[in-house]
């Protein structure tokens, strides 16, 4: 398969899967970027908004916007950094963590797309996305 075919191939996925998984976290009552802001939450305890937006890969603001709405909503609290006066650091309440167990790990739907794949598929794809990402970083880009 050529490199254009490979590219077309990547593009289509990116495309159907950002739908697809705003339907399904739509099911599971939050949107895909509420959810990913959470996990991401999950995943690094406390967080810097400016941090946030670097791993989301989505401007500051708005982070700034799904911050606001996931705060009004007792999801996640705003802290000052102990060492960072102009710096403000994010983490789940213990609502939020609730939250992210009984709707986004409970209904983890791109862990039950993958499991469709044969091990030794999701081993090589695996293996695969490890080298473009190892190339992406490579060009100063990382996830």
């Amino acid at each position: 398969m050529k490199s254009e075919e490979v590219a077309e191939k990547i593009g289509r996925f990116g495309k159907a899967f950002s739908q697809w998984l705003e339907v399904e976290m739509a099911a599971a009552g939050t949107t895909a970027s509420r959810a990913r802001l959470l996990y991401a939450l999950k995943c690094t305890g406390t967080c810097k908004m400016n941090d946030l937006s670097n791993r989301l890969q989505v401007t500051p603001r708005n982070v700034t916007k799904l911050v606001d709405a996931l705060e009004s909503e007792g999801l996640v609290e705003r802290n000052p950094h102990p060492e960072d006066r102009r710096a403000t650091l994010i983490s789940l309440t213990d609502r939020g963590m609730r939250t992210v167990k009984e709707t986004i790990l409970k209904n983890d739907v791109v862990l039950e797309l993958f499991e469709e794949l044969p091990d030794a598929d999701r081993v090589e794809l695996g293996r695969i996305l490890e080298q473009l990402l190892e190339g992406l970083a490579r060009r100063g880009f990382s996830a």
